[in-house]
């Protein structure tokens, strides 16, 4: 167990290699923002997708954006994903960045955080050396790669929440050293933590569900149901396999070919009614809709009282508790094909060459409101029985949410030349995104349905890039601690896509040419930038390193389909100022290691997301009530030119648009502080300061029958809605605060490896605690119109004990507990209180989870 003497003994730090710069260096030498986890530290530290690097990398935040759990929003340094937008942060696998969905921002299917030998974190922009051009940073996935030792594992892991998981994976060499073969599959099936009570707390005894009726309200035709009362939100149920094949025929050529495949299906996301406005809105009336017919009649159709009713039980049920009218479920089908060859012309000259194939079908209906209510989901759509008038599919196909393809090609040449003083790489990527089946999403929105607006899009990439570092001794023996390091990169990116809204008033058929063409509607968004970056470091020692850079990011533009008027929106641009040091030094005898970044960007044209409300009429009096007594006076939608469009009851054609802001200034610190005060100890702390604020902001602010005449609160001065036929309002938000970009993060780590001897085995104690700073989710609303925006800061605690090699065995015990103090806190926040919606919701972190694995390794796994 160690004596007193022993135990006064200094530990060591570990040296972390990593492949920022596309090639194997130490993480100290690379003068890059980066945090680095190998296979051991993912696996103590229970990292199995974005969710659990909350608190634990400097300046990155995670949520779903607004869309279910599975979206995985990763924001470093304030540059994050925009709904229908490409990410700021891409997920690379292999080298090759994760397909992502056409809608929502989730990038591949579960399961690629498994089975890895390391997680980099990279923060700042990405472009000169990598495919994808990101603003943000880059997450790259590091998978195992097969070797010449026939090993593997087995691995089985049982918790609450009935969580049962199974992982194993078998390498083998074929021909010793030239031909080998890895395999893994990970199997995961996880209980919910959300309970769906059904409409019984709340006093009623059904609910509107998703119908062909154009309204499902308490008076009118229509399908209504129980609830689903016992039906759990937030579970995991999926698996994901694969394999891995490396081939050397020769000392200078390898190739490595790495197929998956995974597939999810789960009950969707716990979506959690947390407020709603008094006014004219889609909250109040589909509480009215479902459940009021009085009040329908009687003209008082945004009547709060209902729909206040059941917040006030919402309230009462508490953070675990929901209750949905739609039947939810997110289903995830992928499957990717890499290959990477390389092939060594010489000692100091490598050709590489990249290609990949990936496809992602998503599926998904989810009740966005989080309530028994009709107020807005999402789901799947389809072609009316007797709609031929789609150009994208068959009348009754049913379409998926996002069914797309991705191919990627990459030719690299990496060398080195002047005596080695200069590393360069040369490279050109390529990339196409098209559609591979009908795609579109559904609504169900103030209780009636759209069965679709559907969409093609074909988005191109064509990029050629270069970078090099030179060490300056090649000129000067007093320069020879000095690097330069100059990289440029052009890129060339096009989106040609089309949307086609074939029904959004329920019973909608179009019959005339003009009709048809305001139903199909295509837009092309095309942009060229160049971009750079330059950088100088200095090696003061062997064990310190200094830099400073300036780098150039930019992020393509694109189309969105949910926009009624606004198609397509303009790429974003961000200059970067960093200054940073890598140090390891000794506090006494005590090994220690500081490495410290400092920053400040502009951001220009900053993509951002709203609702879209185009007006298609006003509400004009109609002598015919919904249940057909024309004694009884009400208020319909009607067309500019006398059309009916009773079957839409907000009167609008709601959707969502994406656009650019004007300008913000980045700026913050990053520090990651490990020591090793004892032999076995290891004590890290990881911090980063951000402050974000807009310089420039306007934002229009659209005329809207439903809540007109209304009062908002943006940084000018209260402002009055226009109403319809008013002419739209231009007003300043630049003093809210910026989404999804905590002040402060925080992480102490504590990991104490403790050897029993040859037959007992090793013991290894790891404990985290996690800060995460107040959070503003909002893009488009200030404080004041949406309090519910802010996230409250939280506090997470993480602990394992690991005993491996069990009594001299090939058996590893781990037990294991996250969120150990059961914190409730948010992840996401959905905001629209003073929208045409009216109402928020709220999605939160995992509880207190914990379990015990076993893991069984066989010939050399380590």
């Amino acid at each position: 167990m160690g004596t007193p003497a022993q135990a006064q003994e200094v530990g060591r730090l570990e040296e972390v290699i990593v492949t920022a710069q596309r090639r194997q260096e130490s993480i100290q030498d690379v003068p890059i923002a980066i945090s680095a986890l190998d296979s051991d530290a993912l696996r103590k530290q229970n990292i199995k997708n974005p969710y659990d690097l909350l608190g634990k990398v400097p300046s990155l935040n995670v949520s779903s954006s607004g869309n279910p759990r599975n979206a995985e929003v990763v924001t470093i340094r304030g540059q994050g994903a925009t709904y229908l937008a490409p990410v700021g942060v891409v997920n690379y696998f292999a080298e090759v960045p994760l397909i992502q969905s056409g809608i929502i921002a989730n990038q591949g299917g579960p399961g690629t955080w498994f089975d890895l030998s390391s997680l980099q974190v990279l923060r700042g922009p990405q472009g000169t050396l990598f495919g994808r051009n990101t603003t943000g940073g880059a997450l790259l996935l590091e998978p195992k790669q097969p070797n010449e030792v026939l090993h593997g594992y087995l691995q089985a892991q049982a918790g609450n929440y009935q969580d049962r998981e199974y992982e194993g994976a078998i390498n083998i060499p074929v021909i010793d050293d030239t031909l080998m073969v890895r395999a893994a599959v990970q199997r995961v099936k996880r209980d919910g933590f959300t309970e769906d009570v059904g409409p019984n707390p709340f006093g009623y005894n059904d609910v509107c569900l998703p119908t062909a009726q154009p309204l499902c309200a308490a008076f009118a035709p229509g399908e209504r149901g129980p609830g689903f009362a016992g039906k759990d939100y937030d579970n995991k149920d999926y698996w994901h396999a694969r394999v891995g094949v490396l081939w050397r025929p020769t000392d200078r050529i390898e190739n490595y070919l790495v197929m998956l495949r995974s597939v999810s299906e789960d009950n969707g996301t716990g979506f959690v009614f947390s407020g709603a406005g008094d006014g004219p809105n889609v909250a109040n009336l589909s509480g009215n809709m479902a459940y009021g017919a009085g009040n329908v009649l009687a003209g008082n159709v945004f009547d709060p009282t209902i729909t206040q009713g059941i917040l006030a039980v919402q309230k009462q049920l508490g953070e675990r508790k929901t209750a949905m009218n739609t039947d939810q479920f997110t289903r995830i089908e992928h499957e990717a094909y890499i290959n990477k060859l390389s092939f060594e012309l010489s000692d100091n000259l490598q050709v590489r060459n990249i290609i990949s194939y990936q496809e992602m079908d998503l599926d998904y209906d989810w009740d966005l409101d989080g309530t028994l209510l009709p107020m807005l989901a999402q789901i799947n759509s389809y072609i009316l029985e007797n709609d031929n008038s789609n150009p994208y599919g068959a009348a009754g196909e049913e379409g998926s949410i996002s069914n797309s393809s991705q191919t990627t090609f990459e030719l690299q040449l990496q060398g080195t030349a002047l005596n080695d003083d200069l590393d360069y790489v040369l490279g050109t990527y390529y990339a196409k995104v098209e559609p591979e089946g009908l795609q579109g999403t559904g609504s169900f929105n103030a209780a009636s349905l759209n069965t679709g607006t559907f969409y093609e899009q074909e988005i191109t990439a064509l990029a050629f890039y270069s970078q090099g570092t030179l060490n300056m001794g090649a000129f000067s023996d007093s320069l020879d601690d000095f690097r330069l390091t100059i990289g440029v990169r052009h890129t060339d990116d096009e989106t040609d896509a089309s949307r086609f809204t074939s029904n959004f008033y329920s019973d909608r058929v179009y019959s005339s040419p003009t009709e048809y063409e305001l139903a199909l509607r295509e837009a092309r968004q095309q942009s060229k930038e160049w971009t750079w970056t330059i950088g100088l470091d200095y090696q003061l020692s062997d064990s310190a390193l200094f830099y400073g850079k300036v780098t150039r990011g930019y992020k393509a533009g694109g189309f969105n389909y949910a926009a009624p008027r606004q198609l397509t929106y303009e790429p974003e641009l961000v200059t970067s100022y960093e200054l940073g040091m890598k140090t390891d030094f000794a506090l006494g005898t005590v090994p220690a290691r500081l490495n410290l970044n400092l920053y400040s960007m502009d951001y220009d044209d900053i993509q951002r997301a709203s609702a879209d409300n185009f007006p298609i009429g006003n509400f004009l009096p109609d002598a015919n009530d919904f249940n057909g007594n024309s004694s009884t006076e009400d208020f319909v939608c009607t067309g500019p030119n006398g059309e009916d469009f009773s079957a839409n009851a907000t009167c609008l054609d709601q959707g969502a648009v994406t656009f650019n802001a004007d300008s913000a200034r980045i700026q913050g610190v990053e520090l990651e502080a490990s020591i090793a005060p004892f032999e076995n100890v290891e004590i890290a702390f990881n911090y980063s300061y951000t402050d974000a604020e807009y310089r420039d902001y306007d934002l229009t602010i659209y005329a809207d029958p439903l809540r007109g005449g209304s009062t908002m609160f943006p940084c000018d001065g209260p402002l009055t809605v226009p109403s319809v036929g008013q002419a739209d309002v231009v007003a300043d938000y630049s003093c809210i605060p910026f989404q999804n970009t905590p002040e402060h993060i925080a992480s102490l780590n504590f990991n104490y490896f403790l050897p029993l001897g040859e037959n007992l085995g090793d013991l290894e104690f790891f404990a985290s605690v996690n800060y995460q700073g107040e959070t503003y989710s909002s893009a488009t609303t200030s404080p004041l119109d949406d309090p519910g925006a802010w996230i409250d800061d939280y506090t997470t605690v993480n602990l394992s004990m690991e005993w491996n090699r069990l009594f001299g065995s090939n058996l590893d015990a781990r037990a294991f507990v996250t969120n150990a103090t059961d914190e409730t806190y948010a992840i996401n926040e959905y905001v629209g209180l003073r929208q045409s919606s009216g109402f928020t919701n709220t999605v939160y972190g995992e509880p207190r989870m914990y379990g015990i694995s076993l893991r069984y390794r066989f010939g050399d796994e380590q």
